[in-house]
């Protein structure tokens, strides 16, 4: 599966390949910014005796908690800002599901695959180039990359934008937890 592929994928995947992608680069063998090791080879290891079947499927699922909890840590359960892994923005509920129905097939999807064997260069090479961030800011471990009116977390098309936007800004500022501002109109 390659980057071409997987841009001409339906909205659904628009919204859980850019979250997993971001889960797997957070992994202490990529650019460990939330340490676990759920899918990396001593993840595998670990886990292969006792799900040899579903391993990689759980060390994705380990990965995606462990990306939530060090979110969640940072941010707490505000509703003034939406990241990656906010659970008003949806992705990482689809991406939790994607994975949990992976769990019932025979072979490994192709996406799990490709999550657990390509190299940080090539996972990067997955999630879309960062847009021009100058009106970042970083407070600490935070990044404020600009804002999302609240009515657009309800379109499906308006948050694959938002999820693809968040997923480069990993990219983009390194070291720092990406967010957008949440925009009410009153």
């Amino acid at each position: 599966m390659n980057a071409q592929r997987l841009e001409k994928q339906d909205d659904l995947a628009a919204l859980i390949v850019p979250t997993l992608v971001i889960a797997r680069l957070g992994e202490a063998d990529h650019h460990a910014w939330w340490g676990s090791n759920g899918a990396s080879a001593t993840g595998a290891f670990v886990l292969e005796d006792r799900f040899p079947r579903t391993r990689r499927i759980l060390g994705l699922e380990i990965a995606l908690v462990a990306a939530e909890r060090r979110h969640l840590e940072e941010f707490g359960d505000h509703g003034e800002f939406v990241h990656l892994f906010s659970a008003s923005l949806g992705a990482v509920l689809l991406a939790r599901a994607w994975l949990a129905e992976r769990k019932t097939e025979s072979t490994d999807a192709e996406l799990v695959e490709l999550l657990h064997a390509s190299s940080t260069s090539d996972l990067e090479a997955l999630v879309s180039e960062p847009d021009e961030l100058s009106d970042a800011v970083t407070f600490g471990e935070r990044s404020r990359i600009g804002h999302v009116e609240a009515a657009q977390l309800s379109d499906p098309a308006a948050c694959s934008v938002v999820v693809r936007r968040l997923a480069a800004a990993y990219l983009g500022v390194p070291g720092a937890l990406p967010y957008l501002e949440i925009a009410r109109t009153t």
